[in-house]
């Protein structure tokens, strides 16, 4: 998941949806699965952080 940054953004916001009202058992099944590994490659996954190019 963390070599897919469009599936990954576009996987983020249906996830944090259907999360929000996901009976209890939802992580056992394959979107629920599918949802958490987006979630941990969103969390470890490449830094936003641009660098201006200025050594120490």
């Amino acid at each position: 998941m963390s070599s897919h940054d469009q599936l990954r953004t576009e996987l983020t916001p249906l996830c944090e949806k259907r999360r929000a009202t996901a009976p209890g058992d939802w992580s056992t099944t394959d979107e629920g699965k599918v949802c958490d590994a987006n979630a941990q490659a969103n969390f470890f996954g490449k830094n936003a952080v641009k660098s201006d190019g200025k050594a120490f």
